[in-house]
Order: structure tokens, then sequence, then C-alpha cells
């Protein structure tokens, strides 16, 4: 029905939105706070797409790349989700910190990596950023 209206220049139903700020899906709308559930989300699935790279070994182990294939699926449908409602450079920031600190985190927790102290304050930087980023786009 949308192309049609679009193929006959008609107007776009009210329920549509051309802003970028409040794109919404017929019969799906979204809310920030949605979005930004569905953003940590995929944040989180983030990492654990990483961590299944890694012991997918070169994807050489069929069940570690196959789950990091469907993590990936996951992770950036999620991501667009969040992207119709949030400014995309906030999200992106933020997705991608919660990604590098959780997977450094795991990397420090699972895979036995340094945990030096110039790498957690940096760590602790990555954080105080996606905070500032996330009080400050509100």
């Amino acid at each position: 029905m949308i192309e049609e209206l679009w193929w006959r220049d008609e107007t776009i139903p009210h329920n549509w939105s051309n802003s970028f700020s409040e794109a919404t899906v017929p019969g799906r709308p979204m809310n920030s706070t949605t979005a930004w559930v569905l953003l940590i989300l995929s944040g989180l699935v983030d990492i654990a797409w990483a961590a299944s790279v890694k012991m997918s070994a070169g994807y050489t182990r069929p069940g570690w790349a196959l789950a990091s294939l469907l993590l990936l699926f996951v992770f950036v449908y999620a991501l667009g989700r969040a992207l119709e409602v949030l400014p995309i450079g906030t999200a992106y920031v933020v997705w991608t910190g919660i990604g590098a600190v959780g997977t450094v985190v795991i990397g420090i927790v699972v895979f036995n990596e340094p945990a030096g102290m110039m790498r957690l304050l940096w760590i602790a930087v990555t954080l105080a950023g996606i905070i500032g980023l996330k009080v400050t786009s509100q």
C-alpha cells in the first residue's frame, strides 16, 4: 500500500514519518526506550558474536561458525531497528563502545588476555564517553 501511495505521489499516512528521529514501521511503533533497549541488546550480542568468531578458530569449527553467523544477523537487525529512532552518531558510538568494552572484558575473563592498569583506564574512559553520549542525547 505504501508503495502505491509513493508511486502515485499521494500523501504518506500520518503514522509514517519521514523524520529519522521519529521513524516507525506501520503497526509497530517504537519509542525511544525500546530503541535504547534494542541498541544495548545489539551491543551485547555483538560481544557474543566476537567471542563466537574467536571460538570458531578461523571458521574451521562449524558449530561456532554457524553461531557467529546467527549472532551477526541478530545484532545487525537489532541495531537497524534501534537506528529507526535514535540519532545515528550517538547510537553507533554507544553500540561500538558496548561491543569494544565488552569484548575486552571477555578477552580478559575468558581468554586470559592481559588486564594492565592502562588497559583498564582506557576501558573506563570509553565507558565514561558512552554514558556521556547517552545522557546528552535525550
